[in-house]
């Protein structure tokens, strides 16, 4: 989670990134780590990226919820995913799997839902 903090520090502290962070009401906070980033105080940063505004630029779940959580929020939005997950085993190389596989089956009945819905 560390590591995402700064990540998102990071993107914040970048000018081209501020209005991004100013749509959500962050600007001062991109302000702020511009600053940091500017004086090279790299390791402050990720401590100013709260839970709540971590999870507004990131979605945050354990194998179990993730799929149903990037469903959730993206389902009617998103056509394609990638995921940084390290396999390194048969098991991990199914939990990656079944991950896909949930998310494909719920994009596509939520299509499904979608276009029932839609007048004729």
């Amino acid at each position: 989670m560390r590591d995402v903090r700064a990540r998102i520090a990071f993107y914040a502290s970048t000018p081209q990134y501020r209005a991004a962070f100013h749509h959500h009401g962050l600007g001062d906070l991109a302000d702020r780590l511009k600053l940091l980033s500017r004086a090279q105080r790299w390791e402050e940063m990720p401590q100013h990226i709260t839970d709540d505004i971590l999870e507004t630029y990131v979605t945050v779940g354990t194998y179990d919820t993730i799929a149903g959580k990037l469903c959730d929020r993206y389902g009617g939005v998103v056509t394609h995913c990638e995921f940084s997950i390290p396999v390194k085993s048969a098991a991990d190389k199914d939990r990656l799997r079944d991950l896909a596989k949930t998310i494909q089956g719920e994009s596509i009945a939520k299509v499904r839902r979608t276009i029932g819905r839609s007048p004729a």
